[in-house]
Formats: structure tokens, C-alpha cells, sequence
């Protein structure tokens, strides 16, 4: 699990120094990054909207743009699909 959470991490990363350096291939790994893993996604909209506008840009855990609703709405379905998925799989086990 924190191996998934560390790629996510390091994907956006990769994809705000893209932005930051104008690399487009960096910014589409970051934006595969968020699409694939959106627990990262959630984190910065999570954060942008608890901590006050000042400090922002200066911290690294949760510098850079907010995702924005439809990011949260994307999220949510990609958690349903995956539960509905590990359902069945339970589901299908001989216990």
C-alpha cells in the first residue's frame, strides 16, 4: 500500500516539475500518474482545502494546483469500481 501511495507521490511530483520546466512528457506522466493512482489527487484537493491560501505554494505536500471536482468525481468512481471488483473477486473464492 505504501508502495502504491510512493508512486503516486512521485508521479506528481514528475508531472509539477514538467509544468514548472514546460516538458510535455513529464506532465503526461503526471497526468497518467493522477488517472491511474488519484489517492495523490485527493491529497492536494484534500489539503487546498484545509490549509489556509499563504502557506500553499511554499509547502512541498501540498504546492501546485488543486484538482478540481471532476478529479474528485473520477476518484470516486474509480473507488466503487474497484470495491465492486474486489467483491467479486471475494465472491468468486472457494472458502
Amino acid at each position: 500500500l505504501f508502495l502504491v501511495y510512493g508512486l503516486a507521490f512521485i508521479g506528481a511530483w514528475v508531472g509539477q516539475i514538467g509544468a514548472l520546466l514546460q516538458s510535455e512528457g513529464a506532465v503526461r506522466v503526471g497526468m497518467w500518474t493522477r488517472l491511474l493512482l488519484p489517492v495523490e489527487a485527493l491529497w492536494r484537493r484534500a489539503a487546498s482545502l484545509l490549509t489556509p491560501p499563504l502557506p500553499l505554494p511554499v509547502s512541498p505536500f501540498t504546492g501546485g494546483s488543486a484538482p478540481g471536482e471532476a478529479m474528485v468525481l473520477y476518484a470516486l468512481a474509480y473507488a466503487i469500481v474497484a470495491l465492486g471488483l474486489a467483491a467479486w473477486a471475494f465472491e468468486r473464492r472457494d472458502l
